[in-house]
């Protein structure tokens, strides 16, 4: 009785914007590519050591944006050094790059066996020998880079908390320095050469209302990766734990979160050194020894465990709370721990989309029903599989009555009354 539903649909491979909404595929890799990825050139065996160079990781490469991925499995800390090295002279960001993780089958967050990087996005917010320098104090074996250099930047703020900040007649333009010391008030003191256009008079952007808008130099972008002492299992730690583990780290490198917080995403791409000809740039390769990350798992995992202990209930009282259209699916949720398999959850989402036809009140209660396994959930995962359903897959209401009589404390749905309590939510 059982429905199962397929991985959401490929696209239509002559269509480049649907293309970036699939999920890659794992394609084999190419020997002569894992040749000098497992043997290091031994200048960079020499430079950081035997235990270093040669300890094994497992990563992809992705060689463009909207291609399938392969994965580089048992390489080694000096290959990838190498490899980040040889790379390094690209003219175009998006040519390829690497992943920090081991993924199978599908390049999904969901799909990560494992990380063995720490890989952050720092832009604008430290000089480049500012960073080397952090980071060769901390001693980890690692590598930063700049990212591709832009040409003029655009940015723009808001009329009224300028002029409010300014404390002076609105109709009075700005001048650079105004908008320089303003943005520096707003955690923009990063931008250089600050020039106001438009005469230093604000205009009307659609959606956004009046704005001033200014040009300033290229924002200085980094990258900084460590790589970890061992793989940190997905399976043992969770999204969830892989995530505060990631942040923890990070804000105890910068003191605060000034870097890019997408990057804690494991089946992120980080693209390869690359620069336009006659751009800066910059790349240092350091370290002494590889990172750990145990000491901190278990500092934090206490509060991982509060928050997952919470979620149950919050997502009972989310199911409870169902618009009345709803609420023969959400009982029937109660009983289906979300800590089900990925292809019988699969099934349930495709089973929720068709009943509710794709609706965003549907959408919200497969979140609510997720979320109540914050290890496993992935909201952006979430998110592609919705709109990836396929009506005709085959899935039901019977498919969710299905997994729910499976529970010991099973209870067909109230008829005529929404006072159904899911206290005892099964686990």
């Amino acid at each position: 009785m059982e429905s199962a539903c397929n991985a959401p649909r490929s696209a239509a491979p002559d269509n480049p914007t649907a293309q970036n909404k699939r999920a890659s595929l794992e394609t084999k890799a190419d020997p002569a590519l894992l040749r000098p990825l497992r043997h290091p050139p031994q200048e960079i065996v020499d430079a950081f050591g035997a235990d270093v160079a040669l300890h094994k990781v497992s990563l992809c490469e992705v060689s463009s944006r909207f291609s399938d991925f392969t994965p580089l499995r048992d390489v080694t800390v000096g290959g990838v050094l190498w490899f980040l090295s040889d790379h390094a002279e690209e003219a175009n960001k998006d040519s390829h790059g690497l992943i920090y993780a081991d993924l199978h089958n599908r390049r999904r967050d969901i799909t990560a066996q494992s990380v063995c990087a720490i890989a952050r996005d720092v832009d604008g917010c430290l000089p480049f020998s500012d960073e080397v320098e952090r980071a060769e104090r901390a001693g980890f074996v690692g590598t930063t880079y700049t990212s591709h250099s832009h040409g003029k930047t655009r940015d723009e703020f808001g009329c009224e908390p300028a002029y409010k900040w300014r404390g002076t007649p609105g109709s009075l333009p700005f001048t650079d320095e105004q908008a320089a010391a303003y943005l520096k008030s707003q955690g923009k003191g990063y931008l250089t050469n600050v020039c106001v256009l438009n005469a230093g008079h604000p205009v009307h952007v659609e959606g956004k209302g009046h704005v001033f808008q200014v040009e300033h130099d290229p924002v200085p972008k980094l990258r900084s990766i460590d790589f970890f002492d061992e793989a940190v299992p997905l399976a043992e730690v969770g999204q969830d734990g892989w995530r505060a583990i990631y942040h923890t780290l990070a804000t105890d490198d910068y003191g605060g979160p000034i870097y890019d917080t997408a990057c804690a995403n494991p089946a992120r791409i980080h693209y390869m050194p690359a620069h336009r000809p006659g751009a800066p740039f910059d790349r240092e390769i350091y370290g002494e020894r590889l990172r750990p990350w145990r000491e901190t798992w278990e500092r934090i995992k206490p509060d991982v465990v509060v928050r997952r202990e919470k979620a149950r209930p919050a997502s009972a009282a989310a199911l409870n709370e169902a618009p009345a259209d709803l609420k023969e699916i959400a009982h029937y949720l109660g009983f289906i721990s979300p800590s089900i398999g990925r292809k019988q959850w699969l099934s349930i989402l495709c089973a929720m989309n068709r009943e509710t036809k794709g609706s965003p009140e549907g959408r919200a209660l497969a979140h609510a029903w997720s979320a109540g396994d914050p290890a496993k959930y992935d909201s952006e995962d979430l998110d592609r599989v919705w709109d990836w359903c396929d009506p005709d897959c085959g899935a039901t209401m019977g498919t969710i009555i299905y997994h729910a009589k499976q529970a010991d404390n099973y209870k067909r749905f109230p008829r005529g009354s929404y006072t159904f309590s899911f206290a005892s939510l099964k686990s």
